[in-house]
């Protein structure tokens, strides 16, 4: 089965991002190619690099894809990184994360496209799940008549004396 996941190539990376698009969408409008290269490797043999992005409203997922063959030898690599797009408050940087990596295979891929979806998910609010604020709660509160902690319904804050909760 290891072997079957090498057999992989950049032209099928090309192929998978269409799987995250409508079909009729222009991939020119929602992917952005920042290299498709191939030539020659340093070490004598032949490398090939193509990465692109994808921008959502809170991230963008860099993703790279390479292969190289060195004296006959195949090399490849997948890879995803998520940056942030909106800074927290005081920080003056980008949040970033290593999604799934690992060698250009189908296998690969879809441990990236789920990673993403993941990134991408927005826990429900406590509120609709019944855990917080749902149900009426009472506060404990210092009841200023009496001056002790309590669970009064008394609104303190109205204007009007309130009554006493003891």
């Amino acid at each position: 089965m290891e072997d079957m996941e090498i057999v992989a190539s950049i032209n099928n990376v090309k192929a998978w991002m269409g799987e995250l698009l409508r079909e009729g969408c222009d991939p020119n409008e929602y992917l952005n190619i920042t290299e498709n290269s191939s030539g020659g490797d340093s070490g004598g043999g032949s490398k090939s690099t193509f990465r692109f992005t994808i921008y959502t409203r809170l991230n963008e997922y860099h993703i790279v894809a390479v292969q190289r063959s060195v004296n006959d030898k195949y090399h490849s690599y997948l890879g995803c990184t998520c940056t942030s797009r909106i800074r927290e408050p005081g920080e003056d940087w980008n949040r970033g994360s290593d999604l799934k990596d690992g060698k250009l295979s189908r296998s690969t891929w879809e441990k990236i496209k789920d990673d993403i979806l993941w990134h991408e998910l927005v826990q429900i609010s406590p509120y609709i799940l019944g855990k917080e604020g749902h149900e009426e709660q009472s506060k404990e509160t210092e009841c200023p008549p009496c001056s002790k902690v309590c669970t009064c319904d008394l609104t303190h804050d109205s204007g009007e004396e309130a009554k006493s909760c003891s």
